[in-house]
């Protein structure tokens, strides 16, 4: 997801929703990562949460570790002063924790309006952390780790930079000077 889009979601949706869109873009999590973090999960002196169930908590036996960015860290003391006696951190204007349909429905009703490509979902702020990360030097192995991947090969796919050309140049002068 370009910054454009980013930008016209944020612009269209409630402070709820900007929350999760915030927390999204910045940490690179899974939107059922957000979904499902709880309080108890969230450590602000080791500026992390832990999620020891996710994704591929049947393949690995270790948690998902989710660190926070500081614009994030705000966010969350932000939340946490708010008082909202809630389980998980992120939760809609009932109370409740996030469905990913009631996610889906949100993206799809601004997508309609603005005539964004359906392909222009939440998971796209997962995929541009992801290349974000590459374009600023970020390793394989650093980068796997901070998208909760058990398999460098998964994260690879981050590096197909086709027709980018931009880190490539500064690539060249970190190695010539």
């Amino acid at each position: 997801m370009d910054d454009a889009t980013f930008n016209l979601y944020m612009a269209e949706s409630s402070p709820i929703f900007q929350d999760v869109l915030i927390f999204l873009r910045y940490t690179g999590a899974r939107p059922c990562e957000m979904a499902n973090a709880t309080w108890d999960d969230l450590d602000l002196d080791r500026a992390a949460i832990t999620l020891w169930k996710h994704k591929t908590s049947g393949k690995v036996s270790r948690p998902r570790v989710v660190i926070l960015h500081a614009e994030v860290i705000r966010l969350l003391i932000r939340l946490r002063l708010l008082g909202r006696e809630t389980t998980h951190i992120f939760v809609n204007a009932w109370g409740q924790k996030w469905q990913n349909s009631a996610i889906c429905q949100r993206l799809k009703i601004i997508r309609e309006k603005h005539g964004i490509p359906r392909a222009r979902t939440l998971y796209g702020l997962r995929h541009a952390f992801g290349r974000n990360a590459i374009k600023a030097g970020v390793d394989l192995a650093t980068l796997k780790e901070l998208m909760g991947h058990t398999s460098v090969l998964m994260t690879q796919r981050y590096a197909d930079m086709a027709g980018q050309t931009d880190h490539l140049r500064k690539a060249l002068e970190r190695i010539h000077g």
